[in-house]
């Protein structure tokens, strides 16, 4: 089973998420339109990131607007 915690983050030019899949993760700066429909994303991975970079630092700088949890069976 594959577990990432995707945090989102409020900026002010397009959208940041930092993805933790345990003891991995990657900051995703990216740009997508807000229609409801499918939406093609722009998006570039920055990581993986040392420990003392993650989610304590980015809560400092930037406002968190949200956290989602999501698992996936590994196929």
């Amino acid at each position: 089973m594959l577990h990432q915690r995707d945090t989102y983050f409020n900026v002010p030019h397009g959208r940041l998420k930092l993805r933790e899949e345990g003891e991995r993760a990657w900051l995703i700066p990216y740009d997508r339109s807000d229609a409801g429909e499918a939406r093609l994303s722009r998006y570039r991975l920055v990581g993986p990131l040392a420990r003392e970079c993650r989610l304590a630092r980015l809560k400092d700088g930037q406002g968190s607007s949200g956290r989602e949890d999501v698992s996936f069976a590994r196929l």
